[in-house]
């Protein structure tokens, strides 16, 4: 029985969520890519306040973000133990200068389309469809099986506004969000969809 202090507790504790989060992903595996993104969202402040958002992001796998949680608890749990990098603070600012200008190329890409349409007569959104088509998960195997010139113009054919290395890459695209092609999971028959996560 879990009392009701506990729970509350339990609810605004972060690093506990996150834990608990971790646990469902392993009883139900998902990608990498987008188990950070929710570990991001969760634990952002503590993150930041610990210089740690470059190493979750660099995360491989489950067990390397367990072992950011605990060490973040360690952090908490031992607030010595903590030391400031200013050089490290410097770099990470100077990244995330350039991390805002790359996320602006993607805005600035969707206004020109918008207005190239409006110059033609078309619905804005028209060529914004154009390679829109989230791709499915078998699609996406068949895919991975094709030798790359034809992968490619498959690609272009039918998910051109999608990033290419976030589905067929081992290790996704390393520019995250400062790609600007659309990162959304792939499409799975089976299952409730959820479009609208772009990590």
């Amino acid at each position: 029985t879990i009392m009701l202090g506990q729970l509350r507790a339990n609810g605004t504790n972060k690093l506990f969520l996150a834990n608990e989060y971790l646990a469902l992903v392993r009883r139900y595996p998902m990608k990498i890519r987008s188990v950070i993104f929710h570990i991001r969202r969760m634990c952002k402040e503590l993150l930041e306040k610990y210089q740690l958002m470059e190493e979750c992001v660099s995360c491989m796998s489950i067990q390397e973000l367990e072992a950011l949680l605990d060490r973040m608890q360690k952090y908490i749990e031992n607030p010595d133990t903590f030391t400031f990098d200013q050089q490290k603070a410097k770099r990470e600012k100077e990244a995330m200068s350039r991390k805002r200008e790359e996320e602006g190329k993607r805005k600035r890409f969707e206004q020109r389309m918008m207005r190239k349409a409006k110059r033609e007569g078309l619905p804005p959104e028209y060529y914004l469809k154009i390679g829109s088509e989230v791709p499915s998960v078998e699609m996406i195997v068949k895919l991975k099986s094709m030798p790359k010139e034809e992968r490619l113009a498959a690609w272009k054919a039918s998910h051109s506004q999608h990033c290419m290395n976030y589905h067929l890459e081992k290790e996704g695209c390393r520019r995250d969000r400062a790609c600007a092609f659309l990162h959304v999971e792939a499409r799975d028959k089976r299952r409730f969809d959820e479009r609208d996560e772009v990590a």
